[in-house]
């Protein structure tokens, strides 16, 4: 449980927001309950998806473990992997880098870099991530990290990321490379327990097991009522001192 007295929130002022919400969890409660993947919120029952599973786990059967792998995707394509290199990559998995920086000296350095582990016979992929499958950024600089690895024959190591039947996805089908897609109503920035977060994650290393094991076991906690939701205290701690002219989350 976490301790909010001292953040300014009562216990009684607590009890008041969460008889608000109460409709909204027993709702997304509905939405676990049913497996309703049309919902919006859908991105709840991720822990609960055994095909994004088992396209990570045979991905990783047939390339095996990475020593670096480029992740091409802006946003919410890839501040969820960035937070699973941060909290969980050892010194011991592969690496991971982010190209979403159009800037022509940062991606220099990515491709050197990238080039050179390529010659040092490390084994490097390339993921491309994009919901729609239109962003004009990551498909550019993706083209360029594909076009070092068709070179060497490695289109095998090239994965898209994206909606089903979007254009970047039906561009991977025609050039035969892997396609792995995102549930339609996940959008990016929640995306981190789908393919956008599980593929890098899982090429360098990690072991999504234990990870969606902990994310059903926090689902759980999050769609409870009262004091032991974690999200329900930090929400409405937020919105108390919001409407007092604070914004603590700046």
């Amino acid at each position: 449980m976490i301790e909010y007295t001292h953040a300014g929130m009562s216990r009684s002022r607590l009890a008041m927001y969460a008889r608000k919400l109460k409709p909204e969890l027993m709702s997304l409660r509905q939405v676990i309950t049913k497996q309703s993947w049309s919902d919006p919120r859908s991105f709840v029952l991720l822990p609960d998806d055994i095909f994004i599973r088992a396209a990570v786990q045979k991905l990783v059967r047939d390339l095996g473990r990475q020593d670096h792998v480029v992740v091409c995707g802006m946003g919410g394509s890839s501040v969820g992997t960035k937070t699973l290199r941060e909290c969980l990559l050892t010194p011991q998995m592969g690496r991971v880098s982010f190209a979403e920086n159009l800037d022509a000296v940062f991606t220099r350095r990515m491709i050197d870099e990238f080039s050179t582990d390529l010659s040092k016979r490390k084994k490097c992929a390339v993921v491309i991530v994009s919901k729609s499958g239109k962003t004009i950024e990551t498909a550019a600089q993706g083209a360029l990290f594909v076009q070092l690895l068709r070179k060497r024959n490695l289109l095998s190591n090239v994965v898209v990321v994206t909606d089903t039947g979007s254009p970047l996805g039906v561009a991977g089908l025609e050039n035969k490379v892997r396609v792995i897609d995102i549930p339609k109503t996940v959008g990016g920035r929640y995306s981190v327990l789908s393919s956008a977060g599980m593929v890098p994650f899982a090429l360098v290393g990690g072991n999504i097991t234990p990870l969606i094991h902990g994310a059903d076991s926090m689902r759980a906690r999050c769609v409870s009522y009262g004091e032991k939701n974690p999200a329900l205290v930090l929400a409405t701690i937020a919105y108390e001192h919001l409407v007092q002219g604070r914004n603590i989350l700046n």
